[in-house]
Formats: C-alpha cells, sequence, structure tokens
C-alpha cells in the first residue's frame, strides 16, 4: 500500500479491520471525497476514483470495495465481490505484524455490513482482537483500484 496520500489499492490485498475506532459514517466518506476532488480531472487518480464512484449510478458514492469476506456456503459473495452501496469509511490494515501496524492504518469504503465491529469480530476480520489466534483471521479482501484517502 502506499501511506499518507490520497492513492488507490492497485491489486486485490487481504485487509484486516480496526476496531474501536472513531465512527466510521459520514465524515470518513466525505473525507473520500474531498481528497479525491483535489486531483486534477484526468489525473489517473481522479480517473480511478471516477470509475469507482460510477460503481453506483445515482448514489453519493460507489459500491463496496470488499471482494471477498472469508465467508463460504450460501452466504458467500457473489462473483465481483459486494454490491451494496459503501455507507462508511472503514479503518484497516494489510499486515497482522504489530511493529508495523499502527503506521499502515488506511480507510477505505464500505458498506455497513462489512464494517460492523460485531460482525468483523464474528468472522474473525478485526486485527488485534484475535482470541484464537492471528492464524484464525479471515481477512476480507478489496476489489482491485479501492480508493483511500
Amino acid at each position: 500500500m502506499t501511506y499518507g496520500q490520497t492513492g488507490v489499492l492497485r491489486s486485490s490485498v487481504a485487509v484486516f479491520h480496526a476496531y474501536v475506532t472513531k465512527d466510521d459514517r459520514g465524515s470518513h466518506m466525505r473525507k473520500i471525497r474531498e481528497e479525491f476532488a483535489k486531483l486534477p480531472i484526468g489525473s489517473q487518480g481522479r480517473n480511478d476514483y471516477d470509475n469507482w464512484q460510477a460503481t453506483a449510478p445515482g448514489a453519493t458514492d460507489g459500491l463496496c470495495c470488499i471482494l471477498s469476506d472469508g465467508v463460504t456456503g450460501p452466504d458467500a459473495l457473489p462473483a465481483g465481490g459486494c454490491h451494496r452501496p459503501s455507507q462508511a469509511g472503514a479503518h484497516v490494515y494489510d499486515t497482522t505484524n504489530e511493529n508495523a501496524s499502527a503506521e499502515v492504518c488506511v480507510i477505505i469504503p464500505t458498506c455497513a455490513y462489512h464494517n460492523s465491529s460485531k460482525g468483523n469480530t464474528d468472522r474473525g476480520q478485526n486485527w488485534g482482537e484475535y482470541p484464537t489466534g492471528v492464524a484464525n483471521l479471515k481477512p476480507q479482501r478489496v476489489k482491485t483500484n479501492t480508493p483511500f484517502p
């Protein structure tokens, strides 16, 4: 990941949710919109953001950026990932390395289901909250070209 600047996750990476964070609705999604609006029209980052925005025509924000969430069976996500609209900016890490994680948290657009503290705990997707060990975490995977501020 690229940190400390507006960017796009160019590949589908595994992510773990931070927990006990500020309410992710409203302000975080607004921050994503504001940061990408600062980019010049026609720039690669702005084009990537506009393409994401177009995934949910008529909505304020694009679709949830979760490609897979580790759930199998009838509740598994369809091909192409989650089709719910983004409602929250989720704090995520791409590592379980405690020495690196505090430095590498980014905020990505997700639906309420994929950014639910209890739901993510139940599915084993919250970083730092793994009573059965890191090996039992089930990360979510993000879609390629996921924007982050």
